[in-house]
């Protein structure tokens, strides 16, 4: 994770804070992902809609899922966790202060 992203503190703030953040466990931006809705984004087949994944993977096509099935399966959830991190970091823009 880029170290200069809000990451929004803990989630589950714990009273003891004087372990370092690494040990605070989930972020509020790891909370927001992994709760964002993609219902929006989720085609048919379960993922989201190639060309959304296509520009979040910096133009890369999804491997072919009958010659490399487990590639395919990273590449795919590698997308869809960089679209639930752009929902996160709105989430955490929208809830500052103006």
């Amino acid at each position: 994770m880029d170290s200069k992203i809000d990451d929004g503190g803990p989630a589950y703030p714990i009273a003891n804070l004087d372990s370092p953040p690494s040990a605070w466990g989930m972020t509020l931006r790891d909370h927001f992902a992994v709760n964002a809705d993609l219902s929006k984004d989720i085609e048919d087949d379960g993922c989201i809609d190639e060309r959304t994944a296509r520009n979040l993977m910096d133009g890369i096509a999804p491997p072919d899922w009958d010659d490399d099935f487990l590639n395919a399966q990273r590449w795919w959830a590698e997308a869809e966790s960089r679209l639930r991190y752009i929902k996160a970091d709105a989430m955490l823009k929208a809830r500052r202060p103006a």
